[in-house]
């Protein structure tokens, strides 16, 4: 089987392209967190998980909102300040680096590193939905679990 190379080997990828923050997915921490709600009972699993959801978007949002005047996370800052406090040299041949002298680093980080962009991912709002106790009682009877072959 034929594959191209530059869309399944990192060696091919584009430098200025910031493939981190897709390779590591919000999905791989997702799945971490949901993994005690998913030994409870469908309903009560689902409203835990829209429950965790919810307040987790809400912090990121307010974390987001009080980086006031930043162009870059946090986290970015302190990664560009490492490189620039252990560069010795101004410029490096094997691009690992693209600080010039007198400019600013923040200027080379990609776009998907700003903080605008980080305030766009958590700025939609999930509605809260009645739970299931809140549910109107209904005349139907309650549906059985299926009977075993054999009994």
């Amino acid at each position: 089987m034929e594959r191209d190379l530059k869309s399944w080997c990192m060696a091919f990828f584009e430098v200025d392209w910031a493939y981190d923050a897709y390779e590591n997915d919000m999905s791989e921490s997702f799945n971490y967190v949901i993994d005690l709600a998913r030994k409870r009972p469908l309903l009560a699993m689902l409203e835990e998980i829209q429950i965790y959801a919810m307040e987790r978007a809400y912090k990121m949002l307010l974390e987001g909102q009080s980086w006031d005047n930043l162009k870059t996370c946090p986290s970015i800052r302190l990664k560009t300040s490492k490189l620039k406090k252990h560069q010795k040299y101004p410029m490096c041949a094997c691009n690992d680096n693209h600080f010039k002298p007198q400019k600013n680093a923040e200027d080379y980080v990609a776009p998907g590193f700003h903080t605008t962009m980080f305030l766009t991912c958590y700025n939609h709002i999930i509605n809260p939905l009645n739970g299931s106790s809140m549910w109107p009682e209904v005349s139907y009877m309650k549906p059985l679990p299926p009977q075993k072959e054999g009994y």
